[in-house]
């Protein structure tokens, strides 16, 4: 089995008297170590799909296992557990506290895991380093450029040594310089230590440099 083992998913939501079919019949599959770009327009379902892999959000039919485990027979308090543990998250806007340094930003997940808070430290520097801005750990979030911003995202996507990092629009407020570098250490991340990585992105540069890239069209996967 795949590491992420998707079938015939499906997700729709209340609109009005009737439903909206933001997913169907979906199948995918992730191998572990796979860097996989999920494209598509807007609305055509890929932030839907995203949150579905990251178990943010539920679906209606069909099956999903992640890493051999049913998620659509885990309780919430499960799979809260799965992402503390194992799944990295990264936006477009970032989601970072900006009155706090980004060590503090880094540390967040850690609170919902299980390191012990004695490690806290070193793991934050551990993951800001992996990240390329050490030199940013005591600097509000405030006070930084959208790279370093998304940056610290990263890094605090790290901090749990996660088995694969969701990226939703990772790029879609930089400019191009900035986008480049990101997509180079996202990449470094998937290569050199084996994490996998699901972005979704409408830019055709960002997903020329994933292994593999599935378009999503009005809530189904063209073929």
């Amino acid at each position: 089995m795949a590491f992420i083992d998707i079938h015939g998913l499906c997700k729709s939501y209340p609109v009005g008297k009737g439903r909206f079919s933001a997913l169907k019949n979906v199948d995918l599959t992730v191998e572990r170590g796979e860097m996989l770009a999920i494209t598509g327009r807007s609305g055509s379902g890929k932030t839907t799909l995203l949150n579905v892999i990251g178990t943010l959000d539920t679906f209606d039919a069909g099956t999903y296992f992640y890493d051999g485990r049913d998620v659509g027979k885990m309780s919430d308090g499960e799979k809260a557990a799965l992402r503390a543990s194992e799944i990295g998250f990264v936006h477009q806007d970032f989601l970072l506290m900006n009155h706090r340094t980004a060590a503090q930003n880094v540390a967040m997940p850690l609170y919902f895991g299980k390191t012990p808070y004695a490690k806290f430290g070193a793991r934050v520097e551990e993951a800001l380093t992996a990240a390329g801005v050490p030199e940013q750990a005591k600097k509000r979030i405030s006070d930084m450029s959208g790279g370093q911003k998304q940056r610290v995202a990263i890094a605090r996507a790290l901090a749990i040594s996660p088995s694969l990092i969701i990226a939703d629009e990772p790029t879609g407020a930089l400019d191009r310089t900035t986008s480049d570098e990101i997509m180079d250490l996202l990449v470094e991340l998937n290569e050199k230590d084996g994490i996998t990585v699901i972005i979704v992105t409408h830019d055709p540069e960002v997903a020329a440099r994933c292994r593999r890239a599935v378009k999503i069209s009005d809530g189904e996967i063209e073929v």
